[in-house]
């Protein structure tokens, strides 16, 4: 019962190593992946963050121009209202002074 114990050839201890130098590489190539994997999903959860801030930054924009818009109108009312009491004031003493020239004529 000789068993024969064969020692690999030359070639078959070249593809082995050539074997396991792509079962490395295969592993690198998956390690890679997972962190481009990962960084692409921290990407994503930065640019729907990015997409909230805008968002965001929109509707504050907005409501800035809003306020801006709603103080100009409060600064015309304001205005329009000094004019009116300024014509209330001017009506009332032209109608005293109407009234003054009305009690000379009768009286």
């Amino acid at each position: 019962m000789d068993q024969l114990i064969e020692y690999p050839t030359e070639r078959e201890m070249k593809l082995q190593r050539y074997i396991q130098s792509l079962h490395e590489d295969l592993q690198v190539a998956h390690e890679s992946k997972v962190s481009l994997q990962e960084a692409l999903v921290e990407a994503n959860k930065q640019v729907k963050g990015d997409d909230s801030n805008d968002i965001l930054s929109n509707i504050l924009e907005e409501m800035r121009q809003e306020q801006e818009k709603l103080i100009e109108e409060k600064q015309i009312i304001t205005e329009d209202n000094e004019k009116l009491k300024l014509m209330v004031a001017d009506i009332e003493e032209k109608q005293e002074q109407y009234l003054k020239e009305k009690q000379i004529i009768i009286g």
